[in-house]
């Protein structure tokens, strides 16, 4: 079962991911840069390491998520 933070998290991740798809970014770009500013410098980086796995998983999994609910806003963001 969900907790109420999980489910902020969740709304607060599809809004950003729908907003960058809205101007022009595919969500799996963004997802993408997202884990590489993770690995790389580790700019994005806020929790220890060993933690990274659970973070891309996690990443993952929203991608997956907002494919399945936003559909066409990954396609039209792919044709601009």
């Amino acid at each position: 079962m969900s907790t109420d933070r999980e489910l902020i998290l969740q709304q607060a991740l599809d809004a950003v991911a729908g907003a960058a798809v809205e101007m022009g970014l595919p969500f799996d770009f963004v997802v993408a840069a997202a884990m590489q500013g993770l690995v790389d410098g580790a700019r994005y980086l806020r929790v220890d390491r060993e933690h990274l796995s659970s973070v891309f998983l996690a990443m993952t999994q929203a991608h997956d998520s907002h494919a399945s609910v936003h559909p066409t806003l990954n396609v039209k963001a792919r044709s601009a």
